[in-house]
């Protein structure tokens, strides 16, 4: 028998440690904490280290997290389903015919670089570039202009940090007129605060169904 007790930290440093301590202090007290987000994980990581308790967290793009030996886990969804619902949505949705990837340099983007173009060109289309950029890159616009220099329809991004702001913001000032296709990143409040300017953009929140058919 499980009891789930839940406060909100309205995502923000100072609140998320209001509710950890509320949720520590309280009578029946916790065994694990279960967080959502960069930015109270970020926050709350630090408390959290000093004690036995572990924090389970959906957070990709928090710095220095997790840390082993400290009962920090790291969950986060299959972005390989997310791509390749993305390339499918492309594809047979938009009737986008000729796409470029850019994605985080590490293993979460290279699946996603690689489930998307693997699926993305068994229904027929053309990956004609793929670059890829690092968490707090702020200045992409070398690996842009060779994605540009491939005309693509649409771009797909996948990553997290300042480099993925850096990307969609870069990406639209250097004159990009289509479609941008994305995943769940862009949905963090930080993100979209970074985001300058949002039209035109496509991104998939879910990846409950591995097989969804988007035609």
């Amino acid at each position: 028998k499980v009891t789930i007790l839940i406060e909100d930290g309205k995502y923000s440093p100072k609140d998320s440690i209001s509710a950890l301590r509320a949720l520590q202090d309280g009578a029946l007290g916790v065994d694990a904490i279960i967080a959502y987000g960069v930015v109270p994980v970020e926050a709350m990581a630090p408390i959290i280290k000093k004690t036995d308790k572990p924090l389970i967290a959906t957070a990709v793009g928090a710095k220095d997290f997790p840390d082993k030996s400290n009962g920090m886990i790291r969950m986060w969804f299959p972005i390989g389903r997310i791509a390749r619902l993305m390339a499918e949505f492309s594809f047979k949705r938009l009737k986008q015919t000729r796409i470029a990837t850019l994605v985080i340099n590490n293993s979460y983007g290279m699946e996603a670089a690689d489930a998307f173009s693997a699926h993305y060109k068994s229904l027929g289309g053309i990956v004609g570039g793929a670059e890829t950029f690092d968490m707090d890159t702020k200045d992409l616009k070398s690996q842009l202009t060779r994605l540009l220099k491939q005309n693509p329809n649409a771009v797909f991004i996948s990553g997290f940090g300042q480099g993925y702001i850096s990307a969609i913001n870069q990406l639209k000032e250097l004159g990009f007129s289509g479609v941008v296709l994305t995943d769940t990143a862009i949905v963090d409040p930080k993100v979209r605060k970074g985001i300058k300017n949002i039209s035109n953009i496509y991104y998939v929140d879910t990846c409950y169904y591995e097989n969804m058919n988007v035609s």
